[in-house]
């Protein structure tokens, strides 16, 4: 347990002691790790090289950091690995400065007071074609003046793109890419509490609920080509993720463009046989999709903190993990997590529990004994495959494509139910389940 210590002043007495250590290498992201920080070689950044904090200051020094690391408001900003080299960094600095008392006042509110930050990124796989669209606290759309003129108008007291930011992403991130006739790039803009790493983990995770929802609650995938054909075009942070069209376009020709496919030689019973194997690019079409006014209203409606809106954002995770997947027994099993997701409440439930849910969620009392046992149908297929077993039903196109609806539809179901009821607690999610199976409240 940490001792009672004064924050301010166990960071400015370890600044007084701060030492140069020219000769060690500085990690400050190590800091995090008790082992490098405690060890003869841990080292931070400093104005003149190297600088460490001396062993005997270290523990109270630590004991501030992990008091600070547990406000809610660095909590909601930092991550707290990269808090501790942020941190030891600040400490450093104080060393050297004029006012390290000021210094320290002022870094100490600017970190838990930080505005919301701004991340820019790429989309890998996907196609954009209409003018851009804001989610919240989100911006897709293609990467153009347009774009950047949306993000602006709606930041609010979060960050901008100045025109001089703006410049320089064009030049270094746009223009290359559209050389060579390739698609515009497609480009998300994300305001999140999270700052530095956290924002980029923050943006990244409400591009994929973006995509998830999409996913899950599109009536009509194949009307817009959206098969399933594994994760090759899943959209992604372009740049982590290989946005295949572009790079089929820029090796055609080229001799590494072998590396896009598999040439298999095959030697068997009837000789020797060589074939080619390799993936299209099939990007997924997420405005025109988002363009559909049922489904843009969905998706953002699901993007509050309600119970069932967040439920319905966990069971499309996996719904996609699903769509994005090409092995029978892994798909099957993502679509029976998605539906737990659904139907279940804060606790763990009974099979039968979750299966009296799923009925409840049709408004026809006529319909629910044979709801009921659909889901049986549906959660003994789940359970075979999580308990390691195997269920022949995998291979029914037609039931894995009737399950996939269901869950589907039973999403469209909940979404009904929270508008209808508007729980804003799991307790009232799971009191309103009681009521409908009571007969106290009824629904259609």
């Amino acid at each position: 347990m940490s001792r009672k210590i004064d924050v301010v002043q166990a960071i400015l007495d370890a600044a007084i002691r701060v030492q140069e250590v020219p000769d060690r290498k500085p990690w400050d992201y190590g800091w995090c790790d008790p082992g490098y920080r405690r060890s003869d070689g841990a080292a931070l950044k400093g104005p003149r090289g190297s600088a460490t904090i001396p062993a005997d200051v270290l523990p109270d020094w630590e004991d501030a950091v992990e008091r600070l690391a547990r406000e809610p408001a660095i909590q909601a900003r930092w991550s707290e690995e990269e808090f501790w080299g942020i941190v030891g960094s600040l400490t450093v600095a104080l060393h050297y400065g004029s006012d390290p008392s000021g210094l320290l006042a002022s870094s100490l509110e600017r970190l838990r007071k930080a505005p919301p930050a701004l991340t820019l990124q790429l989309v890998a796989n996907v196609i954009w074609d209409e003018p851009p669209m804001a989610f919240g606290n989100v911006v897709l759309g293609k990467a153009d003046k347009v774009f950047l003129q949306l993000i602006n108008d709606r930041a609010g007291a979060g960050q901008v793109v100045s025109d001089d930011q703006a410049d320089r992403w064009f030049e270094d991130q746009i223009q290359p890419r559209l050389s060579h006739g390739r698609v515009h790039p497609v480009a998300l803009a994300c305001w999140t509490p999270g700052q530095s790493s956290l924002a980029l983990s923050q943006s990244e995770r409400n591009l994929r609920d973006l995509v998830d929802l999409v996913i899950l609650l599109e009536r009509d995938l194949p009307r817009f080509e959206v098969f399933r054909r594994g994760a090759t075009n899943r959209p992604g942070i372009r740049g982590l993720t290989l946005e295949r069209g572009s790079v089929q376009s820029g090796m055609k020709g080229k001799p590494w463009s072998l590396e896009l496919a598999s040439m298999p030689v095959l030697f068997n019973a009837f000789g020797v046989t060589r074939t080619v194997k390799w993936y299209g690019a099939e990007p997924v079409p997420l405005g025109a999709m988002l363009a559909q006014p049922y489904l843009r209203e969905a998706v953002s409606s699901c993007l509050a903190n309600d119970p069932l809106s967040l439920s319905v954002r966990v069971a499309a995770r996996w719904f996609s993990e699903s769509h994005f997947t090409g092995e029978r027994d892994h798909s099957t099993l993502a679509l029976g997590v998605s539906m737990d997701a659904l139907v279940s409440g804060k606790k763990a439930m009974p099979g039968g529990a979750l299966a009296d849910r799923y009925a409840f969620l049709s408004g026809a009392p006529a319909e629910r004994l044979g709801r009921r046992k659909e889901f049986n149908e549906f959660y003994s297929i789940r359970s075979a495959i999580a308990h390691g077993g195997k269920s022949s039903k995998i291979e029914q196109d037609e039931l894995i494509d009737r399950y996939r609806q269901a869950v589907r539809e039973t999403a469209w179901r909940i979404i009904a139910l929270r508008d209808q009821f508007q729980p804003q607690s799991s307790d009232e999610v799971d009191g309103l389940f009681d009521d409908l199976r009571l007969g106290v409240r009824t629904w259609v």
